[in-house]
């Protein structure tokens, strides 16, 4: 385990929080900063002085989104009402590890990397938790048919976004956290009123408007790498 190298024993708010990405997502959304993280601050307060690791937080807040995605699965609006709270609380724990680890300053390229992977199969889970609870509820065929195109075009996009940091040799991590933040939202509201079908949808057309966003992404980088050339 790795020892805390911060001489200051007392949680510290502004040492806990990463440095700005300049990606678009900040500069429009706010949740985590004025919502989610404030509420993790109480919870990385409470964890600074034990034994418990971020990667332990990690877990846990991964364990927490499975259990929200099993009651998706389940369908209903009461399972969808619990399962969207929980996600909340999910994402709480999801900002609190990476605040641990900066306020104690015992942040690793590990536990970035685990963080994010065990976010995109979190994604996974309560998309297709959703979805599947919906048909369920329903048995509407091409709404099912939908949130898989749905589910196909969100992951597509992150896995583009990554690609095109490679390309540019970006290192920075953590830029689509706010995005991330308003489809959990998005998930206690619709969840709340009982209306998952819209959020499918809407999970759909943004994921069609992100990809034609990277396809003009890719013209603009093929136009500035043949004038590079000339």
């Amino acid at each position: 385990m790795q020892k805390n190298k911060n001489s200051n024993e007392n949680f510290e708010y502004n040492n806990s929080l990463k440095e700005k990405t300049g990606h678009f997502t900040e500069r429009f959304f706010k949740l985590n900063k004025y919502l989610y993280r404030p509420i993790a601050s109480v919870v990385v307060r409470l964890l600074f002085n034990t034994k418990i690791t971020p990667n332990h937080v990690t877990i846990f807040s991964f364990l927490w989104s499975v259990a929200a995605a099993g009651l998706f699965f389940l369908g209903g609006h009461e399972n969808a009402v619990i399962g969207a709270i929980l996600v909340q609380g999910a994402q709480v724990l999801d900002c609190a590890d990476g605040m641990l680890a900066r306020a104690k300053n015992i942040s690793s390229d590990f536990g970035a990397f685990l963080d994010i992977f065990l976010d995109r199969v979190s994604d996974f889970l309560f998309i297709a938790g959703i979805s599947y609870g919906v048909y369920r509820t329903t048995r509407d065929i091409d709404l099912l048919l939908i949130s898989f195109f749905g589910i196909g075009l969100y992951f597509l996009q992150i896995c583009l976004h990554y690609l095109t940091n490679q390309y540019n040799n970006k290192k920075s991590k953590g830029e689509t956290e706010e995005g991330r933040a308003v489809l959990l939202l998005a998930i206690l509201v619709f969840g709340l009123l009982n209306r998952f079908d819209i959020l499918i949808y809407l999970i759909f057309i943004e994921g069609a408007i992100n990809l034609a966003a990277r396809l003009v992404g890719l013209i603009r980088l093929r136009i500035k790498a043949a004038a590079g050339k000339s």
